[in-house]
This record gives structure tokens, sequence and C-alpha cells, in this order.
């Protein structure tokens, strides 16, 4: 699992993102290890192409909200599509955590404050 800590500002901000979005209600300490599969939009009877529709739909509200509400700005070396793939890359893996969503985020966006 990657490092989950309360001093990195992307695993404060895909945290409270991912909550707001409805996505889980645990508080931070606990939310780094739950896994893709037990967040809101995870459906275990839904099929692949759903399972990703879902979460490039989740993928897309938290670009939104970390470019428009806490004003990340994509790497300078990272496009749009490349930041969906990565992100998606762990959205659709059902065992790949809060923690790892996190790390990815903070390779592909550069958060406000960093």
């Amino acid at each position: 699992m990657a490092n989950w800590d309360k001093a990195t500002v992307a695993c404060k901000i895909t945290w409270i993102t991912l909550s707001d979005l409805d996505q889980h209600s645990r508080g931070f300490d606990n939310a780094g290890k739950l896994k893709m599969k037990n967040l809101g939009f995870w459906d275990p009877n839904a099929s692949k192409p759903v399972l990703k529709m879902r979460a490039k739909t989740v993928q897309i509200q938290c670009d939104n909200l970390f470019r428009r509400y806490y004003g990340a700005k994509y790497e300078d070396n990272k496009t749009r599509p490349q930041v969906q793939r990565a992100c998606l890359k762990v959205l659709t893996d059902p065992d790949k955590t809060v923690a790892d969503l996190a790390e990815v985020n903070d390779s592909v966006y550069e958060f406000f404050g960093e």
C-alpha cells in the first residue's frame, strides 16, 4: 500500500473529495486502506464496461473538484487523457486502495500549496 499521511496534500484532498462524493464515510486514518471495491461506485454484480463507466464518472468528478475547488493543475508533463488513464487504472482495480489513488493523484496533479 502507498504511503498515507496527513502531511501529504494529495492524501488529504483525495480523502475529502471521495467523502464529498459519497464514496466512503471513513475518517482520514482509516480511509487509506479502503479498497476500490468498497467505494460507493463499485458494484460487484456490474459488468466490466459498467464498472469502467462508473469509475470514469468518479474520476471526472474528482478531476473537476481538484482543479476548480482545490487549485490543482496537471503536472507539467501530463495531459488530461494521461491523468485520466492513470487514475482509472487504480479506480478499476478492486484491490487498489485509496492510498494508492492518492499516490497516483500526487504524481499527476500539482496541488495548491505543494
